[in-house]
């Protein structure tokens, strides 16, 4: 005989078919639901919680939510189409940009929850009259950026990325305490690009009519508290102060106040590689 999951694990076809795979349950199980969003082609982000969306029958519609019971966990076996007909009707009262319902098969479905406060979108700054760094494909790479002199704004995510070989292979990396001094040498030619976020590029671009924002994205980042695993109340606790300071305009003003062009340290410098 041979045993498929692991002792104290519940035999289920989700444990079952992850050992049978070569997965150990004990490492790999994270519940049904991110299970449903790979088969149904779901890109999950590092930041999401999936959670499985069945459609069920309850008891007497009349009767007070509290007190109906679930008479068949899969309506009956319903028909994608059918749930597909519920499930739109179930987005257009809840969905929000924090949580999204996804379509999957039968009475089996798909709750993404995403709780971000502090997305990092960097572009790249060029001179528009040449710019020296052009896409090579439909959308912008980092390989776009290979052999380049790249400007960053020291310390900053911009210069963790791009000093990782893994995202792109620069000829230099210059970096500056003031984007100022980095436009500067941009228009001049001692920089092909800069890499910064797209808030303070807009407000550079916007008062140097001599640059321009490539299109597209070169990437994505989003921040993050980290605390102790399992330390549930103290997440609970962080999450509420920031649902307030999102609530009440703070952590937009706090980005505008610590992401513009002009927010930087008070000296000129720079370094190099």
């Amino acid at each position: 005989m041979v045993q498929t999951v692991p002792r104290g694990m519940v035999p289920g076809s989700d444990t079952a078919n992850l050992s049978v795979l070569g997965y150990d349950p004990n490492k790999f199980y994270t519940g049904r639901s991110p299970l449903e969003a790979l088969s149904i082609g779901v890109d999950m982000k590092p930041t999401d919680v999936a959670m499985r969306c069945n459609i069920v029958t309850l008891t007497e519609k009349d009767a007070p939510y509290e007190e109906q019971v679930i008479l068949d966990h899969s309506s009956d076996e319903i028909s994608t189409e059918d749930a597909a007909v519920l499930l739109d009707a179930v987005k257009a009262e809840l969905e929000t940009d924090e949580f999204k319902f996804y379509l999957g098969t039968s009475y089996r479905h798909l709750l993404i929850w995403n709780h971000e406060y502090v997305n990092s979108t960097e572009v790249v700054v060029v001179n528009a009259a040449s710019p020296a760094v052009t896409a090579a494909d439909t959308e912008l790479a980092g390989s776009d950026l290979n052999g380049k002199v790249v400007a960053v704004q020291q310390g900053n995510i911009a210069d963790s990325w791009v000093s990782s070989t893994d995202n792109c292979k620069p000829a230099d990396v210059k970096r500056y305490t003031k984007f100022a001094q980095a436009s500067e040498d941009l228009k001049n030619g001692k920089v092909d690009c800069i890499v910064m976020d797209k808030s303070p590029a807009e407000e550079l671009v916007a008062s140097n009519s001599d640059l321009k924002i490539m299109d597209g994205v070169l990437f994505e980042d989003k921040y993050a508290i980290a605390v102790k695993k399992g330390n549930t109340e103290l997440v609970t606790e962080i999450n509420k102060v920031i649902d307030k300071l999102q609530a009440d305009g703070k952590i937009d003003e706090f980005i505008q106040n610590h992401t513009s062009a002009s927010a930087s340290a008070s000296s000129d410098t720079t370094t190099t590689n």
